[in-house]
């Protein structure tokens, strides 16, 4: 792969008429490095030496990552090619592992097998992002959450109306908006170690996301951006898998109730998170039973959520308009109601409507 790669660069470097020894001052790096990398022997991996050569270069990290320009037969391999870099990092440290530890005596591979379950099981998610807008478009973006380090690949906007797009926002809500990202519309990739909250990487999988796309003519808020997850270690001797369709993670407390969800007609990619359209301005989710119903006013440019609570009959209900909240309480539901057989139009209806659905999953 990494010969495919360095031909790839050779190539657009030649064409932009820049030297292996110009190129290496522009990286920080020495005329050797480059020619290591042009014929196949090594490629760099640091993120910030990749987002320097995908700007001198003019291409994308994806393409870098893939050796060939992004065209409709390679578009889905390319994305499939940056997943596969994570995931391969994942197969060789276990290949390492296992090769450490083989000698040592039995009481230590019991201790070493529980710090993997206790430690490592389930440190790493990788999710997809894509674009839900009749306006704008753009290839799935790319996020990898593990214990230690997050990294975020968001890949540039583009307009279906031929609009140009000066400014992008990527936010969240929580109490007030949060906001990941501001700037151009260009490819953002973001790295950060846990611990830090500069953009609070490991919230993303947690709130419904949001982009804000500012044009000439107008500027276009609350685009929701659909995350759901595409891998997960969960296993100890993952299976590879080159197609991340393929890639699955079923819980069982998910297995009963998929098939009554699929039924309602909600649709998911990884058996965890669920979703469906109740009407123009009404979605619900339901991830590990728990249960979100979102209401969107772009007129008001206001969001109201209905969370369910635990076990028991209550409602959680939080507005937020202009960025903040301005109401939450309690809601205590005495019935239910399937909001795509009755009629719903009021803050109560939804909340038996999310009580219709704790009855049929429980």
């Amino acid at each position: 792969m990494d010969e495919k790669r360095g031909t790839f660069l050779a190539k657009c470097r030649k064409s932009k008429k820049i030297t292996q020894e110009e190129l290496g001052l522009k990286l920080n790096y020495s005329r050797n490095n480059i020619s290591k990398w042009e014929r196949g022997e090594s490629f760099p991996s640091n993120p910030d030496t990749l987002t320097a050569l995908s700007k001198i270069l003019e291409v994308s990290i994806e393409e870098l990552m893939y050796g060939e320009k992004r065209n409709e037969n390679n578009e889905k391999k390319i994305i499939d090619n940056l997943v596969d870099e994570y995931k391969e990092k994942y197969y060789n440290y276990k290949k390492t592992s296992v090769k450490l530890f083989i000698s040592i005596i039995a009481f230590l591979i019991i201790f070493v097998m529980l710090i993997y379950f206790i430690f490592i099981k389930g440190t790493i998610s990788v999710y997809t992002l894509s674009l839900n807008s009749d306006e704008f478009s753009m290839q799935d973006s790319i996020l990898v959450l593990s214990n230690t380090i997050s990294t975020f690949h968001f890949n540039k906007i583009e307009s279906k109306n031929n609009e140009k797009i000066n400014k992008i926002k990527l936010y969240y809500y929580d109490n007030e908006e949060k906001i990941i990202f501001s700037g151009d519309n260009d490819d953002y990739f973001i790295e950060e170690s846990n611990g830090y909250e500069e953009y609070n990487l490991q919230n993303l999988k947690k709130f419904d996301l949001f982009l804000s796309v500012e044009t000439e003519d107008e500027e276009y808020k609350d685009i929701k951006v659909d995350i759901s997850r595409k891998y997960i270690n969960d296993k100890i001797f993952p299976k590879k898998d080159n197609k991340i369709g393929n890639i699955k993670s079923e819980p069982s407390s998910n297995l009963d109730y998929k098939e009554i969800l699929e039924k309602e007609g909600f649709i998911t990619d990884d058996n965890i998170y669920f979703s469906k359209q109740i009407n123009n301005y009404a979605y619900v989710s339901i991830e590990e039973r728990k249960i979100r119903l979102s209401l969107y006013n772009e007129e008001a440019n206001s969001i109201e959520y209905l969370e369910s609570i635990d076990d028991n009959n209550q409602i959680l209900y939080t507005k937020i308009e202009n960025g903040k909240e301005i109401d939450s309480n309690i809601i205590q539901v005495t019935s239910d109601r399937n909001c795509n057989k009755e009629k719903c139009s009021s803050i109560g209806d939804y909340a038996s409507c999310i009580a219709y659905y704790k009855k049929i999953i429980n």
